[in-house]
């Protein structure tokens, strides 16, 4: 009686069973145990299958071939590698692009940059070509003068080249 009350009281209803099968002094409480793990294996079995639980395939050879035939090809690139030189990254990515198609290469120097927009400009590889700073400098507008805030956040800047892939066949 009382142990079983107070545990009903406090809500724990394994417990319940646990406390039932003690007060009757046969093995209930080892049954109760059982059919919790039985309960949650149910449980378990209902669950319909996440999105988590389905794996995505790599990529197979005649997949990537078949994206980078003429024509075809990949819809955007995004490089943003410091290690990898811009130019010799682009030369050999830029082919797997399909025509018209942007890319967008960023790193902390400008100058590699340069040496990859002035490659990209004179084999004709691609067109609207861009290279600008994307970092934005807060200013300090105050009535009869304005001036830049001089403090900068760890990690901010870099450069960005963009542009357009066109094929030499295009």
């Amino acid at each position: 009686g009382g142990a079983a009350a107070a545990a009903a009281t406090a809500g724990l209803g394994a417990g319940v069973e646990v406390a039932k099968g003690a007060e009757q002094g046969g093995n209930a409480g080892t049954e109760g145990a059982g059919g919790l793990e039985q309960q949650q294996q149910q449980l378990q079995r209902e669950r319909p299958e996440g999105r988590r639980s389905h794996r995505i395939a790599a990529a197979t050879p005649e997949d990537i071939a078949a994206l980078a035939a003429p024509n075809r090809g990949f819809t955007s690139l995004i490089l943003a590698a410091p290690a990898l030189d811009p130019t010799a990254a682009l030369l050999k990515m830029l082919p797997l692009l399909a025509p018209s198609a942007p890319f967008a290469v960023w790193s902390y120097a400008v100058q590699p940059l340069a040496e990859a927009l002035e490659e990209l400009r004179s084999t004709h590889t691609a067109v609207n070509l861009s290279l600008h700073e994307p970092w934005l400098r807060q200013h300090q507008v105050l009535p009869g003068r304005t001036h830049p805030t001089m403090t900068t956040q760890a990690g901010a800047g870099g450069y960005v080249l963009s542009g357009n892939y066109m094929p030499p066949w295009a």
